[in-house]
Order: structure tokens, then sequence, then C-alpha cells
């Protein structure tokens, strides 16, 4: 593959002059994490290498790498990432939301497909590894001619999504959908080791396995008038009497009530908080409440040292008044707190799966943006 192809996947040709100029291409990528136990001395060698180091630490940091192990590889393999490409007619444009379509996790990925004008979208076929999965999929939002829907059911390493005019069906477009497991690894290397588990310490139970999964669980709370949060023990019951209302930047005053989601995923524990009607999601498939404005924050720890631990956040600390009384939903993983948290590709990774998560529950937000917070407990 050619440097400047890999640079366009990643919506960042602009540096392709700069990387040519280093003589960075795809034949020294896979081999960047070695350069750093070389000893160099003439002063070209040691600028090459500030810039091959530059050329690792920057994919990292926006969080697409450079590396990554096949889904059934060996952790330690070193290997060039880069997203897949569509192929096939040009009638369809396939985009995968929750993560790129070359590092999703878990079995399901929501999926974007822009249809053409000259094809009616009664008449597109959805198909994953050859199963019919049209039904999952909705023209969202109406009107645009576009198809979105969550795919479900995906295998460990590479599926293929296909879509087709079903009228003619050699009008059709492939993309490959590459999986890995929810419990990682996919940038960040092997698990580290030995890694103590803190899913009872934090309201989850009992771990489920070696990776520290724990089951999901739900949980509602409101702001009372008294500017405190109060667990809400019968969320679909009558209200209580001192349930304070909240204005979002969407100018909509709501009932001050937010639900919990809490889990585990590439082995931290996740939370995720966000206004909520319970009455309205008490039947059929979870949808947000009307006070969600349709954006997220992702609050990171601080520090520089990884700990051999899941870490502990108390449930709490998720109820953040500043970004839930404005109608954001709100997030936060033991692992962003661990504390290598926004130094390394490892935190990065799972701030992308929590945001992945997020974007499967909801259906994509419009933004996301990332505060610092306080470090957790120990």
């Amino acid at each position: 593959m050619d440097i400047a192809v890999w640079l366009l996947g990643l919506g960042l040709e602009q540096y392709e002059p700069a990387f040519r100029a280093n003589e960075i291409d795809t034949s020294v990528l896979p081999r960047l994490t070695a350069v750093g136990n070389r000893e160099e001395t003439a002063m070209s060698r040691l600028l090459k290498f500030r810039w091959l180091q530059i050329a690792v630490l920057f994919s990292n940091v926006i969080g697409f790498g450079l590396f990554s192990a096949p889904a059934g590889a060996a952790g330690d393999t070193v290997h060039l990432t880069a997203p897949h490409r569509q192929t096939g007619s040009g009638q369809f444009l396939i985009t995968t939301l929750s993560a790129r379509n070359d590092l999703l996790s878990g079995d399901s990925a929501l999926i974007r497909v822009g249809v053409s004008s000259a094809i009616p979208l009664t008449q597109v076929g959805v198909y994953l590894n050859g199963v019919k999965v049209t039904s999952a999929f909705q023209e969202t939002p109406p009107g645009s001619h576009v198809l979105q829907g969550l795919a479900t059911g995906l295998r460990r390493g590479d599926n293929t999504l296909l879509i087709r005019d079903e009228r003619n069906q050699s009008t059709s477009s492939q993309l490959t959908l590459t999986d890995y497991p929810i419990t990682g690894p996919i940038l960040s290397g092997p698990h580290i080791t030995p890694y103590e588990c803190r899913t009872t310490q934090n309201g989850l139970g009992s771990p489920l396995d070696s990776d520290c999964s724990a089951a999901t669980k739900i949980a509602y709370y409101y702001r009372s008038t008294s500017k405190t949060f109060k667990a809400l023990t019968r969320p679909t019951g009558p209200r209580p009497t001192d349930l304070a209302l909240t204005t979002t930047t969407d100018g909509r005053t709501v009932p001050y009530i937010v639900r919990v989601e809490s889990g585990t995923i590439n082995r931290g524990v996740y939370r995720i908080a966000i206004l909520d009607d319970p009455a309205q999601s008490s039947t059929g498939p979870w949808k947000p409440g009307f006070g969600w404005n349709g954006k997220l924050v992702v609050t990171f720890g601080c520090c520089g040292s990884a700990q051999y631990n899941q870490g502990v956040i108390s449930p709490d600390a998720i109820l953040s008044d500043t970004e839930l009384s404005r109608g954001f939903a709100f997030a936060h993983s033991t692992e962003l707190f661990n504390p290598a948290a926004r130094e390394s590709p490892f935190a990065r990774r799972n701030a992308d799966d929590t945001e992945g998560l997020f974007h499967q529950e909801l259906w994509c937000p419009e933004a996301s943006v990332s505060r610092s917070s306080k470090p957790a407990r120990r």
C-alpha cells in the first residue's frame, strides 16, 4: 500500500509531503516500534528517528493506530492497519458508524448506507455473511434516502456486508467488517498481567471471566429540588415530589431523571449517563429520552502510569450536573482513569470502545468531546 493511500484513508493526506521527505513509507511503518532500540549518532539519523517517533505517536494519539493484530492472530504480532475499501457498484456508499470497519468489537456494528436516488429503498437488499438482514435497516432520518441499522451476529475476524439492488443483483457493493472480542485487545497489544478484577467493588457483582467481564446493569436517579442526586427506586412509578426540572442546550425543559448504564468493555468498567424518561423506555427497544441534546461528553483521568487492576470509580461519579443538566450524555470508564489515560493508545481504544457502544445504542450522536477529571481510587 502506498503511504498516500494510507494517509488518505485516515483523512490525513495533507501530511504526505512530510512523510515522504523523511522517507517514511509503508515498508517502514511495521518496523517503527523497533527503531527506538537503535543507536543513532549522525544528526540526519537523529532527525529521521524523531520523525519516526512522531509518526507513531501521531497515529496513536488520533486514535487510528498503526498496528493491530488480526482478530485470530497472536496478541504480540505487529501488523499495519488500514480501513477496508468498499468494492463494487458506486450506487451505494457503506459507512460504519460505531467504529472503523477494520477495528470493530463485540458482535455488532452500526451501519449507514447511502443509496443512489435511482434505486428505491424498497428494492435495496442488505446481507451479512450471506444472510439477509434488510429488516434491521430503516431510512434515517426520514426523507434522506439513507439506510441505517445495527448489523448483529458478527463473527470474529472478517465479515462480508453486501448491499444490492434486488431488481438487478449485479448492482451491488461489498465491504469487509473485521471484528474483535469485546474484551479486547485490538490496538494496545497483549493484556497486561497479572491483572485484578474490580467488578464487585464497582457494584457489578463477581467477574464472569478472566477478562473481568460483568453483566450490564441499568439504574435511574433523579435530581432533587435540594440540588442532590437521589436513587429513583421506582422508575415507572409516581414521580417524587422533590423532582427538579432542567432546561437543556436545545431549550427543552424536562424532568431531571437520569438513566445510568454500567457494564464492562475491554476490561474497563464503563458508565453512561443520560437524561431519560423511564416510562417511555419501559416498552420496546430503549431509545434516548426527549432531553438528550444529541451530544456526548467522555471524561478522562490524569497522570501517566498504568495499574495492574481494573480500578474503581464510585457509581455516583457519573452523575455530573454540569453535563447532564444541559442535556449532554456523559460517559467514563475505569481504564480511562488507569492512569495512562490520555497518553496511551490503550486508553484511546477504551474510549473508542465506550463511544462505539454509545453510538450503537443511541444511533450516533451529533458530536462527542472529552474533558479531564479526577483519577479513580486504587
